[in-house]
């Protein structure tokens, strides 16, 4: 498991569940898999 902050919490609370994000200029992609009250829990989807 890896644990990041992230500085711009506006963008995290526009996420829903099953929203793909890609980082990286797309070098990364990832996908939503729960909104918790500590954060959100995401998967890679590629990389």
């Amino acid at each position: 498991m890896f644990q990041t902050n992230y500085t711009i919490p506006d963008i995290l609370s526009q996420l829903e569940i099953n929203d793909r994000v890609c980082i990286d200029d797309g070098k990364i992609g990832i996908k939503v898999k729960s909104l918790l009250s500590e954060g959100i829990l995401l998967e890679i989807i590629h990389a």
